[in-house]
């Protein structure tokens, strides 16, 4: 009855108010800050701790602090970010309030799992809260915070080391001198991205440009400690008390030209293809911030290597010890994963008191690591240690401590662990792109975008990043337009007539199943057609099985050799021609027909090519040539490579019957050069 009571009042008197949704794209705005250090500032204490312990009153009353506000013209809204410490266990309704106005409930954790209270988790995190902007006033501002306790031990104690007040303004009402303008140029959005990626930003402001704060959003380690691994990355702790909160745990901060930096991916797990977001925040000369729109759909390739992140599971309610006591969880490593082969690993670990002055070592099974953590403070650290300590199965983490000072706590959502390991030839996993369902498949040297409804490529992906295909829905089916967009594809195999569009991307033309870990099969809606890929680390293999051995089809490769449509810069061999750099234009009838057993395909700028081979003898035509997307043909401004075995030279002629096999590769040398060529040539009879 006196909890339900309590209930009822904080509900008349503390109304929560919905959370803050930081910057978003397009915002103009500016942070105003406080940082509190010291013994007392910084503490927020539930007046009734006196109560029970008498010391609680060297910090009370709690502190009023000022915090200083010097624009509120054509505001539209305000929202306080915190550094926050959860504080004591049992401490609830944290609050804050400005000028004496109607408290603020700060929201508790949430989305933890049952039977555990987030009054009685141990965290550190930088929850976002509206801020009601009647409540604030240009100059001098006072706001003070409170708590009460419920279910702990009696002392209710959080801590609010930084609080950042971010006011909106309308951007028009601003006007010119406010203007903040800019974009990612580099990565663009469907990228692929090598381990270390560099990342270019195009900034510009009225008042100059001052930095440039760039995140990602990705699946990785929860650094704010919010319990989400998602979203974007970054966080808001001071590192010595009293010294302002600034941005880590992000991309990187630029502060002058050229805007380019590199992101460190090198603990950044294994990510779900195309599911990377990047943004910039482009603060001005003056102090005001605007955001960038995101770039998206990027995915991260790492040829040689795997990251792995193993989040803890059990973590405890109230993970702290202190006075001889012991508390644990424990990381589960799946039998697939080949640990035992891996060359590091870490420990990714936020804790308050994590001294080790005060604390014994912790381990990870039986081996011992320091904490290395700071004193009565905040701390985050990535502690390499031994991989071999690690097993298959259920592996512990430990800490005990016999201090009789402040308890070691661990901090919400507990440790993980990331191994880096040796990866698998080839990776297969889903995909979305241009709003269809893909399989992906990752291997050393290329990532390979296969549509489920239609057995075709509609993306191939190089080291570079680099997009051999680039199939898109939009301008469909449109002559010559669509050779930006939706002609592309491969095999592109059956045209018009019944099944027309089996294979070729953005067809719905039939039902895509993994077999094993590098092969997937295709059929078609009548059953009759069956695409069958097998994916090696260097390599393709593709089956074409039919019932209809009378129906003729063809195979093409149709996209922009390596991601760029340059007809006078790029290259075309095959087993019976060498090297020519002559282009085609197909829109006016130019085309090269031959009988090819294998062809490639280069760009003088790329170090790599595109290899094709008929791996079923026959005595088809087949044809080469540069289709442009518009009738400036050859100077259009984007198009692709038509490139088909068994498509011969009277219009729309597929020749190809029954069973065929071919082999598509993309291999790391150049093909210009005769020498070159005779390489080439050696290794691709083979195949």
């Amino acid at each position: 009855m006196k909890l339900l009571a309590l209930l009822f009042t904080l509900i008349l008197v503390f109304p929560t108010l919905a959370g803050g949704s930081g910057p978003q794209p397009g915002d103009l705005y500016r942070e105003f800050a406080v940082h509190n250090g010291g013994d007392r500032d910084w503490r927020v204490t539930d007046k009734r701790a006196v109560e029970k312990f008498e010391r609680a009153q060297a910090h009370l009353p709690n502190s009023r602090v000022e915090i200083r506000i010097d624009d509120l013209e054509h505001a539209i809204r305000a929202e306080a970010t915190l550094d926050r410490w959860g504080g004591h266990r049992g401490t609830v309704n944290k609050r804050i309030r400005f000028n004496d106005n109607q408290w603020i409930l700060v929201p508790e954790l949430t989305g933890l799992p049952d039977g555990i209270r987030p009054e009685q988790v141990f965290f550190q995190d930088n929850p976002t809260v509206d801020v009601p902007l009647q409540d604030l006033r240009e100059g001098v501002n006072v706001f003070d915070a409170d708590c009460d306790e419920d279910g702990g031990f009696g002392w209710g104690q959080w801590g609010l080391y930084s609080m950042v007040v971010r006011i909106y303004y309308d951007q028009e009402a601003k006007g010119e001198n406010h203007r903040i303008a800019g974009q990612i140029t580099s990565p663009q959005g469907g990228q692929t991205l090598g381990e270390n990626p560099h990342i270019e930003v195009h900034a510009d402001a009225a008042m100059g440009v001052g930095r440039i704060d760039v995140l990602a959003s990705y699946e990785g380690y929860d650094e704010d400690g919010d319990g989400d691994f998602g979203g974007y990355h970054e966080s808001h702790f001071q590192l010595v008390r009293g010294q302002p909160n600034e941005i880590r745990d992000h991309v990187g901060t630029l502060w002058k030209q050229p805007y380019r930096l590199k992101w460190k991916t090198g603990w950044v797990p294994d990510q779900a293809p195309g599911t990377i977001s990047l943004v910039a925040r482009i603060q001005d000369s003056r102090g005001y911030w605007s955001v960038t729109e995101p770039v998206e759909q990027l995915s991260l390739h790492r040829p040689d290597h795997s990251v792995q992140l193993f989040a803890a599971a059990g973590v405890p309610e109230d993970f702290g010890v202190r006075a001889g006591k012991t508390k644990s969880c424990t990381f589960v490593i799946p039998d697939s994963a080949p640990i035992h082969a891996s060359t590091e690993a870490v420990l990714h670990l936020r804790t308050w008191h994590g001294w080790d002055g005060h604390h014994e070592p912790i381990r990870i099974n039986d081996h011992p690591l320091p904490v290395g953590g700071k004193n009565h403070f905040y701390d985050y650290d990535i502690v390499a240690f031994p991989p071999s300590v690690l097993k298959h199965g259920v592996n512990t983490f430990t800490i005990h401590s016999e201090t009789e000072h402040h308890m070691l706590e661990v901090l919400w959502p507990g440790p993980a662990i990331a191994v880096r390991m040796p990866r698998a030839e080839v990776v297969i996993d889903d995909g979305q792109y241009e709003q269809r369902d893909h399989f992906v498949i990752d291997t050393p040297s290329a990532t390979y975008w296969l549509d489920k409804r239609s057995g075709g490529l509609s993306r191939l992906i190089d080291r570079d990043g680099n997009d051999w295909i680039g199939f898109k829905k939009e301008p469909w089916d449109r002559y010559p337009a669509s050779a930006a967009s939706s002609f592309r594809g491969l095999p592109n195999l059956l045209f018009q007539g019944d099944e027309g569009g089996f294979g070729h991307p953005g067809w719905d033309r039939g039902t895509s199943t993994q077999v094993d870990q590098r092969t997937i099969e295709t059929t078609s809606q009548t059953g009759t057609w069956r695409l069958r890929w097998t994916f090696h680390a260097t390599h393709a293999d593709l089956q074409v099985l039919t019932d209809d051995p009378k129906r003729p089809f063809w195979f093409l490769y149709e996209g922009p050799i390596a991601g760029r449509w340059a007809p006078q810069s790029q290259y075309f061999a095959t087993d019976v021609t060498p090297p020519t750099r002559t282009p085609r234009d197909y829109f006016t009838g130019d085309k090269l027909f031959g009988r090819f057993r294998w062809a490639y395909l280069g760009d003088v700028q790329t170090p790599r090519v595109l290899a094709l081979v008929h791996r079923t003898p026959d005595d088809a035509l087949d044809t080469f040539a540069h289709l442009g997307n518009s009738d400036q043909g050859l100077e259009a401004s984007d198009g692709m490579v038509v490139f088909g075995f068994g498509r011969g030279n009277k219009g729309i002629q597929p020749l190809l019957k029954g069973a065929q096999s071919f082999r598509i590769g993309l291999i790391e040398s150049g093909g210009q050069t005769d020498s070159e060529y005779e390489a080439l040539r050696k290794r691709l009879e083979s195949w």
